[in-house]
Order: C-alpha cells, then structure tokens, then sequence
C-alpha cells in the first residue's frame, strides 16, 4: 500500500456495526446498574467504549460505574459543562440516538429538566427518579420529582417526599409550599394550612404560599381569612388574576352581586383569555349583569 501510494480506506459498514453495538452495550450497560449489577455493568460501558471511542454516554456512565463501585460519589456537574461535553456538532436528542442513554445523576438530572420543559413528565420522572436512586444525598432532585407527581395526580407519593424533607429540615419553604399544594390538591384544606402558616410566618412575602393559603382558607370556610390573603395579594401583585377569581368566590359565597362582577371583570382584564376558567367566567359575567334595555 505504500509503494503504490494508497491509503487505508476505513470500511464503513463495519464502523455502522461498532456505533450500533456500542449503543446496544451501553443500553444493556445502564439495564444493568439499575438492578445493582455494577461489575457486569462495568464490563458492557467498557465494551461501548471500545466499539465507540467517541461515545459520550459509554465515557460518562463508565466513570459514573467505576465510583459506585469505589463508593465514591459522582462529582456533580453543572448544566454547561454537560452542554460543552457534547461539542458544536451535536444535541441532546442526537447524543442519545447515537451513543445510547445516561445513567449518571447530573446527566439525569439535567435531561429531567429538559423533558419537564418540552411538557414529558412521565420521562421526567423517570430521570429524577433514577437521580434519587444514584445520589440519594441530592435533595434538590426531590423538588422537581414532587412537582411532577403532583402534576401526575400522584399526590400520596408527593406528599411522602415532601415528609422527608421537612423531617430532616422543618423550615425548609419549598417543602412547605408543595406540601400546602398537595394537600389541597386532595381536599384536606384544613391539614394544608399549618405548613402554609409556618411558610408565611418564615416568608412574609412568599405570594405563592399566600395564594394557596387563601384557598385552603375559602375552602374551609374562613372567608374573612381567605379575603384577607387575597386582598394582600392583588394590592402587591395588581395583576394576579387567580386572587380576583379567589375574591368572586368569597363574594359569591356571601351573595354579594356587585363585588361578584367587580370581581370577574378584573379577572378577565388580566386573565388569558383562551381558557376553560376564562369562558365560565364570561358566561357566569353575562348570567349576572341586567340586560340593558334599548327602550329609552
């Protein structure tokens, strides 16, 4: 080949089948390490790498594997070291179709946020999931996990996460406020109201906390309560919607006609208007106004 000049011509059907059976290796890998099978799983990323020396997910979840079986922690990784790992040339969607899938908590944790964003909360849950199981020390996995349950009408599974996180730290707002937002979402309104009460009494100005407060207040009738937070609400934030909703409620309770269109028309001024809310609140508007008569 040297005496005539030529090069050697890299064959590329048997490049396919070495980027093909890496990303086999590496899926098979991360089947593997999930059920607790760190040493076969170690052997399949290692075979990954060698069938593709480019591939980013055989690399990262071969280091990943060879510190759980140090009992080392994985080194964190911030969200634009993971996005420089992958190169000018590729995406998240590309890196997994060619190299395989992660199993590596930032990667998890990273990719989570990316699927919670483009509305796949399943696959979401999924990935924070397996954050909890790799890096059991990470507590800010456990916030977005107990979102998506709650989104997911998971709300038993929710409100246990949220347990773990007050037992270790009581004061901790965002467990706070999820746990106030579970309970509602259940209909124990009255059980929600000491974590918000304790939220609000550590951050006076936390308008979510307020916001869901004042819902567990209406709905366990304590409407001087409830019309209080809300009030507290719209004179801070005068576009908060939801709060003129929470307020035509309350007047609706009492039978209050007028603070009931006094409060709809606010509402639709800032709500969006597309909305199943927005079309009940513009029909129940049109129920209770008088018909204009056009006799002069």
């Amino acid at each position: 080949m040297s005496k005539l000049h030529l090069k050697d011509e890299p064959d590329l059907r048997v490049m396919i089948a070495g980027l093909l059976y890496s990303r086999a290796l590496d899926h098979w890998g991360t089947v593997l390490q999930q059920t607790g099978a760190y040493e076969e799983a170690g052997d399949r990323f290692s075979q990954a790498k060698d069938l593709n020396p480019h591939s980013l997910a055989a690399e990262v979840n071969h280091q990943c594997n060879q510190d759980l079986r140090a009992g080392k922690h994985p080194v964190p990784r911030a969200p634009k070291e993971i996005e420089e790992s992958f190169g000018n040339r590729r995406k998240w969607d590309q890196i997994l179709r060619d190299d395989g899938p992660f199993d590596e908590p930032s990667f998890c944790y990273h990719l989570g946020t990316i699927f919670t964003q483009t509305g796949l909360y399943r696959q979401a849950i999924q990935q924070f999931t397996r954050v909890r199981a790799l890096a059991p020390d990470r507590k800010d996995s456990l916030y977005p996990l107990i979102q998506l349950s709650l989104l997911a009408q998971d709300f038993s599974n929710a409100l246990v996460m949220t347990d773990q996180i007050l037992a270790a730290t009581p004061d901790d707002a965002n467990a706070l406020l999820l746990k106030g937002m579970g309970l509602i979402q259940t209909h124990a309104f009255a059980d929600a109201l000491p974590p918000l009460d304790r939220l609000m009494n550590l951050q006076t100005n936390n308008y979510s906390g307020q916001l869901y407060r004042a819902i567990a207040r209406l709905q366990s009738g304590n409407l001087d309560a409830s019309r209080q937070d809300y009030e507290a609400i719209v004179k801070v934030v005068p576009t908060a919607y939801q709060a003129y909703y929470g307020l035509a409620e309350i007047a609706s309770r009492q039978k209050d006609t007028p603070a009931i269109i006094k409060y709809y028309q606010l509402y639709l001024t800032n709500a969006p208007p597309d909305t199943e809310e927005a079309r009940f609140v513009t029909t129940r508007l049109k129920e209770l106004q008088p018909v204009k008569s056009d006799q002069p």
